[in-house]
């Protein structure tokens, strides 16, 4: 999906309509065009696809926050594991971890992988 997308801001074409057959790709255009600061000066350039994966994750971090905000903790317990997946030119695809915490008994706990 950045590809697609990086393409699209790289090559000055960028599909603003809604596609119902992809509606997860559509709103993730949306959100990271809020994020992406290039519109509208002299000098613009489109984000490279590493800074593209750094907005995605802010967007993803943002709406997890939000749709943990309404748990309860003192009744429900829950754990958060959260990364990238990254596709190699090869075909191999590997998961760069991100967040990895569990909160239970109103207490956050991180989780270190290293």
């Amino acid at each position: 999906a950045l590809a697609k997308f990086h393409h699209e801001l790289t090559n000055g074409f960028l599909d603003i309509e809604s596609d119902p057959t992809d509606v997860e790709y559509s709103i993730l255009k949306q959100k990271l065009l809020k994020k992406i600061k290039i519109f509208g000066t002299e000098d613009a350039q489109a984000p490279t696809i590493k800074k593209l994966t750094e907005y995605t994750y802010q967007v993803i971090k943002e709406d997890l926050h939000r749709l943990l905000s309404v748990i309860d903790t003192k009744t429900c317990d829950y754990a958060v594991c959260a990364g990238i997946q990254i596709h190699t030119p090869g075909g191999a695809s590997y998961i760069q971890p991100m967040a990895m915490y569990v909160v239970a008994n109103e207490e956050r706990v991180n989780i270190d992988l290293t």
